[in-house]
């Protein structure tokens, strides 16, 4: 087969031959061939092909390693209707890759994945739901999900993750348009990973509002409370064990609509605990050298309004598929 692996190579670079020729060939060249062979096979596709079929493309990336990370991306980039994409095969290749990523402790190509595929995620014309996901190469957030999570569980959580990670994070809302069991088992998983890490389970949780934010400043809004992210499905999570941080978000940050917002977080989690004094007693110290907050915790603890009517100020967000009485933050 050595012997055969230049005739070979040739065979599956010619595209006017069928594809079980081209395939079969490409496996003979990425089983026997030499590394500069390997090499030379991959590169001359991504580099002259237009459309790459997945059957090629799954061989590619079944005998890769870690430092192959750009011919990977490259790749996916030039997969045949990627939009149709439904390899079981390919599936498990790229879900194996990742796997093979993490067990090497491969961080910078885990990371550089994760900026590649975000990239393509990114993409327009985008799918028409809440969150940010490219219409064509929906079919990767899958993977991208996983390589996060690789990314999350190697990480020390004192080192941020990049924008693209938190960018594939905050996307979850898209879910819905892609709900599938696999998916749904990274979600959880996330979940869990996020809300133990405090550092992350908090950047995220001020990303998602100053992106927010800024949706809002273009219709001359503000935001100084986060149910317009909260009612959507998201990672962060607070409860009373993360009750000082919030304490400490209504303390040190900048703008006094994001002390509004953290004030609000707090007393929700508060109200959740079943109100237990060391908590008020908490929040009381902490707004008492801020009038607005003062006031504002006031008017919490002892609202003037109705608790029904006060509720119904939640419904402009929730949509009209989503029953008051489900919602639970």
């Amino acid at each position: 087969m050595f012997n055969c692996v230049e005739f070979l190579l040739n065979i599956a670079l010619d595209s006017s031959r069928v594809l079980y020729a081209r395939s079969s060939s490409a496996l003979a060249v990425m089983a026997c061939g030499s590394n500069e062979q390997k090499h030379d096979l991959w590169q001359t596709l991504n580099e002259q092909e237009k459309e790459i079929p997945h059957e090629i493309v799954e061989i590619l990336i079944r005998e890769a390693v870690p430092e192959n990370i750009e011919q990977v991306l490259v790749s996916l980039g030039k997969l045949a209707v990627a939009q149709k994409m439904n390899s079981f095969l390919l599936n498990k290749t790229l879900h194996d890759y990742i796997e093979l990523l993490a067990a090497s402790k491969a961080l910078s190509e885990l990371t550089r994945l994760i900026c590649g595929l975000n990239s393509y995620l990114e993409q327009r014309p985008l799918v028409q739901v809440q969150g940010r996901i490219s219409n064509k190469f929906y079919w990767l957030f899958e993977f991208a999900m996983h390589a996060v999570e690789k990314l999350i569980i190697l990480s020390d959580d004192t080192v941020p993750l990049s924008e693209e990670a938190l960018g594939i994070l905050l996307n979850l809302p898209a879910i819905k348009y892609l709900e599938k069991e696999s998916i749904r088992s990274y979600v959880n998983n996330l979940k869990t990973l996020i809300s133990g890490r405090a550092a992350l389970n908090d950047t995220l949780y001020w990303t998602s509002i100053e992106r927010e934010r800024a949706v809002r400043l273009e219709k001359g809004e503000v935001l100084d409370d986060d149910c317009p992210v909260a009612c959507h499905e998201h990672y962060w999570a607070f409860d009373v064990n993360s009750f000082a941080r919030l304490v400490n978000h209504m303390v040190n940050r900048t703008l006094q609509d994001d002390k509004l917002i953290a004030l609000r977080r707090a007393v929700h989690v508060y109200t959740q605990a079943n109100k237990p004094p060391q908590l008020l007693s908490s929040l009381q110290e902490a707004v008492a050298a801020n009038q607005p907050l003062r006031e504002e915790l006031e008017l919490l603890l002892n609202p003037s309004i109705p608790e029904n009517v006060r509720q119904l100020r939640w419904m402009p967000f929730i949509g009209q598929f989503w029953p008051l009485t489900s919602l639970i933050l």
